[in-house]
């Protein structure tokens, strides 16, 4: 939006010529900001936004092009359109009227604007200037400074960006606090739906229940122990009674989410209170405020609560390796304190990131390199430089206060001791210089130029070879090298290349490193190149030179002159002839008035040599592209398309549909929507658009018709087809069809013609049956929906044979050739008793894997093994799989292998895989043990040998509920009996961890006991009161 402000002020400035100051900084700053649509109208807002309604129509994603494509006209159309109002028209104005009302549409001035427009008077325009140019200026020049720091010019974005939704869920380690809205709801055959807050003692009151001590909780933890609570009072809750009959959960309500107040203070642009969500963290609160001011650390953002400094983050740790590392959530008052930032350098040159850097008191050189995203690959290793400042405690002279250290970057690199960097020292790496060694290169006429290892040495004839040879038309008299000599010029060797082929040892010689060979071309030393002619001309390109060509038949060559309007468009006031030299060096220009050599004098007649180039301009190149000064037809007309208004005469209506033609054309005219077409006429704004209708048939009627109006500038015609207005009905054919959809309804057409045009069933199917169902489009009973007709048929040639009286293979006689109508619905259905080999796959560990045709419903998992030939001897039947829908079926392999009849055994069924494993020699540890990972199986060791190995369980271990997950995924807890089962190869260990359990708090534990002694004593005192009544 901002840069349409920019815009709008240099159009403003053009066009009154008050403000010449505003000068092209501004424009190219906000173009190479970088800023979007959303930052740069936040930018503005904040800096007394100039609040006047602009549309929002110009294309803000080419940043780079949208200052060149703001222009007079385009502003003026802009303001226009944004503060005029439109015109409505009377819907019972005649066309006549309508089209009189825009006879005399003429470009809009500024001055006519309306009374809305007064805003933008002189005093409006000096603000504009005054106000807004410097203080856009400065935020540009403040983002621009930003990213040249490592890591500043992220905050530019939204904060909404880095936040959570506000409708996330609840985070479970979310701690309970005074305020807090907790909702409780119970449903079953109990239902309970109640809010309560948290007091600010950090107590909940719960009728049946009491107080209940909340404060510090997490949302788990207070979930289990309102459990444990609302069960005795529920006894529908405890599933030890059997299955749950009331079902529990608790949530947080609204008024957990209200914003934060936190303090931001320090090296920031605007201290002060700020407003976040609840779900804001330190990390997250820095996009709030734009981050840290240039003069602010990013090392050391502090987090102060209560007086204490909690924690403090790395900003850099995020950027770097995207972790948030000691970021906590805020809290209600806390303070985000930037400290000054501490010592910075500056790194450019062959390193990935060239800007500057904090660095903490530790870090050196080798740091500074990893923080910079670590050397290129071109970097040059064996020196650096660094500008220092000389530490005022180090300065010997006072008039000497920089200096300059080299540093060899591969010691740094190498050692293990850090090379101190001070505040304000300039880094920079130097590039390595590039050069191949130990090659040579080869071009010109050769099938294969380019660069060639030089190995242990070739000859110039070896090189040739190796580069495929030479290409025809090779000119062997001459052959250069270029060859470089170290402390002197290069020198030029000439050889016959000729003799180098016949391997003449004067001329064939051995190459050196870094030789350049030059095969010419016949052609190009003989000079037999053409002319050319380029620019405005119908057929520019090379042509072939002839002798005695003159510069009247090049440009004849050229083409386009014979046509008057192509005459028109080109620039006679010059064009330019270019002579060469044989090298192809431009030797002289000439330029020459064309339209003295189209009338034949003069220069027309200079005789062209070998390598000349004309160039022809057009009046467009010269004096730029002319206003639009067209109309266009479309639609259904013979030529569509755009035709030029003549200058100083009227195209009427009847001339432009002459033009597109088609309305002589009877056949042509007969489809023609005659009852209608539409005029598309720009408004006064030059923007919107006004459709009019017409009586399309009149004007061809009567030429002198009042609708047969005046064309004006961008209008547009549209004529219509009546082919629009009817509507064929369709059929549909579904199923075993090579081309099912809809198809369009023929004359008599049959359900033989149908299947024909559909492709025909699939090549699988041996029989069919067709069934239409056919719709009464006049049917009004409600219990009817369709009739339905049921064709039997076989797939084969007979059916599509034209008079066939087809029969089935029973020899009964098929009604196929019966008529179609509207709306039918086909749909083809294979023979049920009819289908393909079915197959199932088997792989791994057998004899013979592949895929095998199901024999029948009953054929098992072991009739397929033993089709396969069995089981190889290192198979691992117990490791192996069955593989059905894409999902592995539990199944004991060793089971149905030792006993094929078990009821085990699986039914195999089309697609199925069977995969045979073998014996993976692993056993995997997971969960609470010292050292999880995969082991070695051995055999005969148990369970408590494998935890032993793993380093013995943790302390937050659960023994009894260790499981032992085998190959064929079965599972085997340890329980009293088996504490340490047996370990089969292939096996995964998994040890739980502990239920987290809530520690004894005597503060609570008082509380319960003195409300449970008052209910007591409560219930006996009612208790005398009603005994001593009676």
């Amino acid at each position: 939006m901002f840069k349409r402000y920019i815009a709008i002020i240099m159009w403003i400035t053009c066009v009154y010529g008050q403000f010449p100051q505003i000068d092209e900084n501004l424009q190219k700053m906000l173009i190479n900001s970088g800023l979007d649509q959303n930052q740069l109208k936040k930018m503005i807002e904040s800096q007394d936004s100039f609040n006047t309604e602009i549309d929002t129509s110009i294309n803000l994603d080419d940043d780079n092009a949208i200052i060149d494509q703001v222009n007079r006209e385009d502003i003026k159309n802009e303001i226009r359109s944004e503060i005029k109002q439109d015109k409505n028209v009377n819907d019972n104005q005649s066309v006549i009227d309508i089209i009189n009302s825009r006879q005399n549409l003429t470009n809009p001035k500024i001055d006519t604007i309306s009374s809305k427009q007064q805003f933008l008077t002189d005093e409006v325009l000096e603000e504009i200037k005054n106000k807004k140019s410097e203080k856009v200026k400065e935020e540009l020049r403040s983002i621009e400074l930003k990213k040249q720091y490592f890591g500043y010019d992220i905050f530019q974005g939204d904060p909404e960006i880095f936040q959570n939704s506000v409708f996330e869920s609840i985070d479970p380690e979310y701690l309970i606090g005074p305020g807090d809205e907790i909702v409780i709801m119970l449903w079953g055959e109990t239902e309970i739906n109640k809010k309560y807050i948290v007091s600010k003692d950090g107590y909940l009151f719960i009728p049946n229940v009491g107080q209940v001590f909340v404060n510090s909780l997490t949302l788990t933890k207070l979930e289990d122990k309102l459990f444990r609570l609302l069960k005795k009072v529920y006894s529908s809750l405890d599933t030890k009674t059997g299955d749950a009959a009331t079902f529990f959960d608790v949530s947080l309500g609204s008024l957990t989410r209200r914003p934060l107040r936190v303090f931001v203070l320090g090296e920031v642009d605007q201290p002060g209170a700020y407003s976040v969500k609840g779900s804001t963290s330190l990390f997250s609160s820095l996009y709030h405020f734009r981050g840290p001011s240039i003069s602010g650390s990013l090392r050391d953002v502090r987090l102060i609560r209560n007086g204490k400094e909690i924690t403090s983050i790395d900003f850099y740790d995020y950027l770097l390796t995207g972790k948030q590392n000691n970021d906590i959530r805020l809290q209600r008052n806390d303070v985000v304190f930037i400290p000054d930032r501490g010592k910075t350098v500056k790194v450019f040159g062959e390193i990935k990131r060239n800007k500057f850097f904090e660095l903490k008191d530790k870090e050196g050189l080798k740091e500074l390199i990893q923080l910079a995203g670590g050397l290129k690959t071109t970097t040059y290793l064996k020196r650096a430089t660094i500008d220092r400042i000389i530490p005022p405690e180090q300065r010997v002279d006072v008039d000497m206060t920089t200096t300059q250290v080299d540093v060899d970057l591969k010691e740094i690199m190498s050692s293990s001791e850090t090379f101190k960097l001070y505040d304000g020292d300039i880094i920079t790496f130097f590039p390595i210089i590039r050069s191949k060694r130990n090659v040579v290169t080869i071009g010109g006429n050769i099938n294969r130029a380019g660069t060639y290892s030089l190995g242990d040495g070739l000859t110039l004839k070896q090189l040739i070879l190796k580069a495929d040879s030479l290409k025809t038309e090779t000119y062997f008299d001459r052959v250069d090298i270029t060859r470089r000599n170290i402390g002197a010029p290069d020198s030029l060797i000439t050889l016959n290349l000729k003799l180098a082929i016949e391997e003449d040892s004067q001329h064939n010689i051995r190459l050196k490193n870094e030789d350049v060979i030059s095969v010419y071309n016949e052609a190009n030393m003989s000079f037999r190149a053409g002319v050319s002619i380029t620019g405005f001309v119908t057929n520019p390109g090379p042509k072939p030179f002839k002798k005695g060509m003159k510069v009247f038949d090049l440009v004849f060559q050229g083409g386009g002159f014979e046509n008057p309007v192509h005459l028109k468009n080109a620039y006679l006031d010059r064009a330019e002839l270019t002579t060469k030299d044989i090298d192809g060096r431009v030797t002289q220009i000439i330029p020459f008035r064309l339209d003295s050599v189209l009338a034949g004098n003069g220069f027309a007649n200079r005789k062209v040599e070998m390598g000349d180039e004309i160039r022809i301009y057009s009046l467009a190149e010269i004096k730029g592209a002319k206003d639009n000064n067209t109309v266009s037809i479309g639609g259904f007309v013979k030529r569509p398309g755009t035709y030029r208004l003549a200058d100083n005469e009227v195209m009427v209506l009847s001339e432009l549909l002459f033009m597109a033609g088609g309305f002589d054309d009877e056949n042509h005219l007969k489809l023609t929507y005659l009852d209608r077409a539409d005029l598309i006429r720009d408004n006064d704004d030059l923007i919107s658009e006004t459709i009019i209708p017409f009586d399309l048939g009149s004007v061809l009627d009567d030429e002198n018709s009042d609708l047969n109006f005046e064309l004006l500038r961008s209008d547009e015609i549209r004529i219509y087809s009546t082919s629009m207005f009817n509507m064929t009905r369709s059929i549909t054919i579904n199923g075993i069809i090579a081309e099912p959809g809809e198809y369009s309804l023929k004359d008599k057409m049959t359900l033989r013609d149908l299947l024909l045009e559909a492709g025909g069933v699939t090549a699988d199917v041996f029989r069919y049956r067709v069934e239409v169902a056919r719709i009464d489009p006049e049917n009004i009973d409600e219990k009817k929906f369709a009739d339905i007709i049921t064709v039997d048929l076989e797939n084969n040639y007979d059916v599509y044979t034209i008079n066939s009286s087809t029969k089935n293979s029973r020899g009964n006689k098929v009604a196929i050739d019966f008529l179609l109508k509207p709306y039918d619905l086909i749909t083809i259905r294979p023979d049920p008793y009819f289908s393909l080999q079915q197959f199932v796959t088997i792989n791994g560990l057998v004899y013979y894997p592949g895929a095998y045709a199901i024999r029948g419903p009953n054929e098992k998992v072991t009739d397929i093994i033993d089709r396969a030939g069995g089981l190889r001897p290192d198979a691992y039947a117990i490791a192996s799989e069955l593989i059905r829908n894409g999902e592995k079926i539990s199944l004991s392999f060793d089971e149905i292998i030792k006993r094929p009849r078990s009821r085990l055994n699986f039914d195999v069924i089309s697609g199925d895989v069977i995969s045979i494993g073998s014996k993976p020699n692993l056993v995997k540890l997971e969960g609470e043990v010292n050292s999880p990972g995969n082991y070695q199986y051995i055999k005969g060791q148990r369970l408590n040998d494998y935890i032993e190995m793993a380093g013995g369980y943790t302390i937050d271990a659960t023994r009894y509920n260790t499981f032992i997950q085998y190959p064929d995924g079965t599972s085997k807890r340890v329980s009293l009996l088996k504490l340490s089962p047996v370990v089969l190869d292939g096996s995964t260990i998994i040890v739980a961890r502990k239920e987290e359990s809530i520690p004894f708090n005597l503060t609570e534990y008082a509380t319960n006991v003195t409300a449970i002694w008052t209910d007591i004593t409560q219930a006996w005192l009612m208790l005398v009161i009603a005994l001593r009544s009676s």
